[in-house]
């Protein structure tokens, strides 16, 4: 189940604003005397609306003690209710919103706890609520808590595991799972979240067999001076990145991503960069001295740098987050060693090991039950007896990128998962690899 695009947009960015610059309309800056987790507000999006309820209830009843307009924001169809009971009513919501980590089902009961009708609302929130300072874009606050969904964020799983392990301090991450699952969509998400005042281009790569070091951290480059050309330093994508974050004002979270990141020779590519990566080795305190250290860093200008943050030895700042992405099955390339593999945290996107949150993780995607109950069938044939004769497992089930809801569903089997399921299957049995393609195009197609 899903509430409509709360993150990121809309509100979540006005909010986000008042956050950083610290303006807060009176009834939103009234729930930090009521919470000590006010850094969900920037971290959590989907808890946006859930904390402009609260505040604009703190503005009516702990500041004004005015329980009826508080009637507007809960048990506003039920005469019968107290103060007392509306306050507890309230204290419910709270309780939820300090949760650091909510997750979707207590956030829907959240939300429908809290009954109202609609032209109250806005009054209430017209009258409590600074004009100068405006945060609430009414029609689409209506629109979100007024809205059945049924579906779910096939990214918000996923998205709220990669901010619980940030909260707990871990700075590199990788994204793992079959082909056509959404992980380099669910990162691509992510980062935009965090990355705002940069271009994709400063913190966006996708790694290749040819990539290496000179790319990703430094090398010798030429420029053109006048009429000659002469070799000079350089940073590479990574580097560049680090050296942005490091000359920003503030510590706000910015993130960096890698798709395919075991396309490339990852020994060569980050070198001594993997001492850096270490969660302990952060900051200005662990410098280090890149193979080209010695010489003077140019800009892609070709203008000298002046006022090198990086003079004295690179760093990572403690605010950089590396999110790469991989499939595990890919057999032509390179292996992700055990001494980078351990600097990363991995999470499993689109698992079926639990089948609740793998059909709302499809439901999330493919916005339509039957459909994604046909894919869990079509999968489960692939991970079942059937595909275990075809040396297939778990790695390769059908992502739901490769299901559009606007073709034919006989185009999708024919050009997209039947020639993908024989390529998985070379080499084995016709006799198997026909029942296999059989069962599953019935799961798909609903053959008999």
């Amino acid at each position: 189940m899903k509430l409509k695009d709360l993150d990121c947009q809309g509100v979540y960015d006005h909010l986000s604003e008042c956050i950083r610059s610290d303006s807060f309309p009176q009834c939103i800056d009234d729930i930090r005397g009521y919470t000590e987790n006010t850094d969900i507000m920037r971290k959590q999006g989907t808890l946006c609306i859930i904390y402009i309820f609260c505040g604009l209830k703190c503005d009516a009843d702990f500041n004004n003690q005015r329980f009826d307009d508080l009637n507007a924001l809960v048990g506003c169809d039920s005469d019968s209710d107290t103060p007392a009971e509306r306050y507890g009513a309230f204290n419910d919501i709270k309780l939820v919103c300090d949760q650091p980590y909510l997750n979707q089902a207590d956030l829907i009961e959240c939300v429908r706890g809290i009954s109202y009708d609609g032209p109250v609302m806005t009054d209430f929130v017209e009258e409590h609520t600074r004009p100068d300072s405006m945060l609430l874009d009414i029609d689409y606050l209506n629109e979100v808590l007024s809205i059945e969904i049924e579906g779910g964020s096939s990214d918000d799983i996923h998205i709220s595991k990669i901010r619980e392990m940030i909260d707990l301090g871990i700075r590199q991450f990788v994204l793992t799972g079959a082909p056509g699952t959404g992980k380099t969509f669910t990162i691509e998400k992510f980062s935009e979240e965090y990355n705002t005042g940069l271009n994709r281009a400063d913190y966006f790569v996708q790694f290749h067999p040819s990539y290496d070091y000179t790319d990703f951290v430094e090398g010798i480059r030429p420029i053109q001076v006048g009429d000659d050309m002469k070799f000079v330093r350089m940073d590479g994508i990574f580097k560049s990145f680090c050296r942005k974050v490091a000359e920003m004002t503030g510590d706000d979270l910015k993130v960096f991503v890698i798709d395919e990141i075991n396309r490339a020779d990852l020994s060569k590519v980050f070198g001594e960069m993997m001492y850096c990566l270490e969660e302990s080795k952060r900051g200005e305190e662990h410098r280090i001295a890149t193979q080209y250290q010695n010489l003077k860093c140019y800009d892609r200008d070709g203008n000298p740098i002046e006022d090198d943050v990086f003079s004295d030895g690179f760093y990572i700042p403690e605010n950089v987050i590396v999110i790469g992405s991989m499939n595990d099955i890919d057999r032509s390339v390179e292996s992700f060693d055990f001494a980078l593999r351990r600097r990363f945290r991995w999470i499993e996107v689109g698992s079926m090991d639990d089948m609740e949150e793998y059909k709302a993780f499809l439901l999330g995607f493919l916005k339509d039950e039957d459909l994604t109950d046909r894919l869990i069938s079509l999968n489960e044939v692939i991970t079942g007896e059937t595909g275990e004769k075809c040396g297939l497992d778990k790695n390769y089930i059908i992502g739901p990128a490769y299901i559009d809801k606007d073709t034919d569903l006989e185009v999708t089997w024919k050009n997209r998962i039947e020639p993908l399921l024989k390529e998985y299957c070379r080499g084995q049995r016709k006799d198997e690899v026909d029942a296999l393609l059989s069962a599953c195009r019935a799961e798909l197609l609903g053959d008999e």
